[in-house]
């Protein structure tokens, strides 16, 4: 009697631990889900058309006042949650790229093909 108590709670452990990981699986799933939202374009802009990126440009220009005091204040706070909210992409590339060793961490450069010098990162 007392090994089929010893089967029973190995089996119930096992069960335990797999809904466990199954459940962190899911909750990982979500989380990358919202990230992935969160640092979606809000519009999507043709790169190509001058004309749009033209109009990009003087859209935000109406509002850089009111983003670099928005940034100002916060940068100022102990908020970290609150700073990087308000920080905005600095530039779009669309040729982005990692280079460096392993080692050191690497680095995103943005089109590095278009520096035209040998062994220069």
């Amino acid at each position: 009697m007392c090994r089929s108590k010893m089967i029973y709670s190995q089996s119930t452990i096992i069960i335990s631990l797999l809904a466990c990981i199954l459940i962190i699986n899911i909750l990982s799933c979500f989380s990358v889900f919202r990230l992935e939202q969160k640092f979606e374009a809000d519009e999507l802009i043709d790169i190509y058309n001058p004309n749009a990126l033209k109009e990009l440009r003087a859209k935000y220009n109406l509002k850089a006042d009111k983003y670099s005091l928005e940034l100002s204040q916060v940068a100022r706070g102990a908020d970290h949650k609150r700073f990087f909210g308000k920080v905005k992409l600095e530039a779009f590339c669309a040729l982005k790229e990692r280079i460096g060793d392993v080692d050191d961490g690497g680095k995103y450069v943005c089109n590095p093909r278009a520096v035209r010098k040998d062994n220069c990162t």
